[in-house]
């Protein structure tokens, strides 16, 4: 999260440098007619006419006018908490650690500026232009503080979650071919992102209390795309909260879950995104992922001859209602409502157990996967055997799904059998990942 400025201000002429402080420092060049003649009080009157011709600057005059470290303190702060902002996206920690640094030192230094004592500024504030604006920098620099908080929070976050001592997926005492996830370290965590929001809300309030009346036109824009961007990213964070929150239950930290994970293929199309080929039952205890491999495997192992149930239907499912062959664990989801197609999914596995007199475990939820988040995942769990020769990688699994199995294993048999080893591989590389750092990310990135 950053605050949009404007881009540094150019110089008016330049005076002759006398020191190296003044080299670096932006100087401004009065016409000779309007320069006073010597030095005493016919000076300031004549420095306060020539502040008053130049207030039809715009912003220029008032940061001009300010010292440059706080100047430079909030052009620096913004440069380095969008080059933070662009590394963490790219899973570049090193590079967004310097950023985030850099730029929460530059927002130190504007601080510090804009407390200190500033006699220019003060001459300045006989322009009406500066004086209405000059009290609404309070509410950036401060912006800015906050700004440079949430990265740092941010940070820690991106740096913690995946390596060292306070990482979240860890090896699992019980099981050393298994990692577990730490729910103590789910927690911190969503302390953290707590903090983050908070941050947020504090850059949206300050931003908000800025008269932008009192500010130049050229400044409106940036200030107004500055408080959308908090407010987009504070109900962004507000869905995490949501999400951590409810995260250590859903991970079996209060009781054993079971998990549906519908495995599915776009390249048969359904409501939810394609037809339900393969499944796999997913159980979770204090952190700790089980594939309940016995009781999965092809959806047939439910849908025995494709055999059609009854069972009672809730009134929106006019969908399969009206479609005969839809009547089965594996092809209950022609509704693109979500929800609905996963409980009809459980219900049908459930009535085809009983069926066929096959225990079937009470299920918590249903999780959609479909290629593209084998595509997305594939760099965190390493690469996963497909009961053939061909290699797999992030660039051709999809095709492989989608076409290329079809057209290697047309018999629906064999077809099944080599996907079903992809899917078994998948599976258990996620939970003991080749790359854990990948991982995070592209879970991230699958769920966008």
């Amino acid at each position: 999260m950053s605050v949009k400025l404007s881009a540094a201000p150019p110089m008016i002429g330049q005076a002759p440098a006398t020191t190296d402080f003044e080299r670096d420092r932006p100087q401004m060049t009065v016409p000779a007619a309007s320069r006073p003649p010597k030095p005493g009080s016919s000076a300031l009157v004549g420095a306060v006419v020539v502040v008053l011709a130049l207030g039809g600057l715009s912003m220029w005059l008032w940061l001009l006018a300010a010292p440059w470290r706080l100047v430079n303190g909030l052009m620096t702060t913004r440069v380095e908490l969008r080059r933070a902002e662009r590394a963490l996206t790219s899973g570049a920690n090193k590079e967004a650690r310097l950023a985030t640094l850099t730029g929460s030192a530059a927002a130190d230094r504007a601080r510090g500026a804009f407390e200190a004592p500033a006699p220019l500024l003060d001459l300045a504030m006989v322009s009406a232009q500066v004086r209405d604006a000059l009290p609404e920098l309070g509410h950036v620099v401060n912006a800015v503080e906050f700004s440079a908080q949430a990265a740092r929070s941010t940070l820690k976050i991106s740096q913690n979650a995946l390596k060292g001592p306070y990482k979240l997926i860890d090896q699992d005492p019980d099981d050393p071919d298994s990692k577990k996830i730490r729910l103590e370290r789910v927690v911190a965590v969503a302390e953290l992102i707590s903090d983050v929001r908070s941050a947020v809300q504090s850059v949206e309030r300050e931003l908000s209390a800025v008269d932008a009346k009192a500010l130049p036109p050229s400044l409106r824009g940036g200030i107004t795309r500055s408080i959308e961007k908090a407010r987009s990213t504070d109900r962004t964070l507000a869905d995490a909260e949501d999400g951590f929150a409810i995260l250590p239950g859903v991970l079996g930290g209060n009781g054993q879950r079971i998990y549906f994970l519908a495995i599915q293929n776009s390249a048969e199309l359904r409501g939810t995104g394609g037809s339900l080929l393969q499944f796999q039952l997913m159980q979770f205890k204090d952190g700790s992922p089980k594939l309940l491999k016995e009781r999965s495997g092809s959806i047939y192992k439910i849908d025995h001859d494709r055999r059609q149930l009854s069972i009672p239907l809730p009134a929106d499912a006019w969908y399969v209602a009206g479609i005969d062959d839809a009547k089965r664990a594996g092809n209950a989801n022609w509704s693109p409502d979500w929800p609905l197609s996963a409980r009809l999914t459980v219900a049908y596995s459930e009535a085809g157990a009983r069926a066929s007199g096959t225990p079937f475990p009470s299920v918590d939820g249903v999780i959609g996967v479909d290629p593209d988040v084998l595509k997305r995942l594939l760099p965190g769990i390493g690469r996963p055997g497909a009961g053939t020769d061909f290699k797999l990688t992030p660039a051709n699994i999809v095709d492989y799904v989608l076409y290329k199995a079809y057209a290697s294993f047309p018999i629906p048999g064999i077809r099944r059998q080599r996907l079903s080893y992809l899917v078994d591989a998948f599976y258990q590389n996620l939970f003991n990942p080749a790359h854990p750092t990948e991982l995070i990310p592209g879970l991230g990135r699958a769920l966008s």
